[in-house]
């Protein structure tokens, strides 16, 4: 059975493919991609990675690219309309994989609003800004500089909202 997909290219250009139409990969270093079909081939590297939200900046020749992918379930979910005006609040930032902490841009008692950069992991040789996925206040940094971690690990803890209580 074919699997769906979707890759949006610099948030205008959308491939809807199957798993048939997937190209051939081989990884050529920890950031390096060789990808090949039937009649091209092509070198590229990624550049960037956003894991939690399956977004990613490669570089291919000269050129860079902001790709985002979606699985078949999330197609199917955007079908049919069941994320419409829904937000994930979470009183915690969870490492997404398993990395080395090279930054912390928060600290305690700063107040944060979605989207702001929260610390860098360093993952695959690779550095990761993860960000705020709710506006509110850093209650505490669990972790330190130089810190290695482990996927699922709880990094950062938020206030609670006042919604929340």
């Amino acid at each position: 059975m074919k699997k769906r997909f979707q890759a949006v290219v610099n948030k205008k250009h959308q491939f809807d493919l199957t798993s048939e139409d997937a190209l051939q990969f081989q990884t050529v270093n920890a950031n390096g991609i060789h990808a090949r079909d039937k009649h091209d081939s092509v070198n590229a590297s990624i550049r960037a990675a956003d894991f939690p939200n399956k977004k990613y900046t490669i570089k291919i020749n000269a050129a860079f690219y902001e790709v985002e992918l979606k699985n078949e379930l999330e197609l199917l979910i955007d079908e049919l309309g069941l994320m419409a005006n829904v937000a994930v609040v979470s009183n915690e930032l969870i490492s997404p994989m398993p990395g080395l902490i090279v930054d912390i841009l928060v600290k305690a008692g700063s107040k944060i609003t979605t989207g702001d950069g929260l610390l860098i992991l360093e993952a695959m040789k690779m550095e990761n800004k993860l960000t705020a996925s709710r506006d509110g206040v850093v209650k505490c940094v669990l972790v330190n500089v130089s810190d290695a971690v482990d996927k699922g690990a709880v990094l950062i803890e938020f206030e609670n909202d006042e919604k929340d209580k």
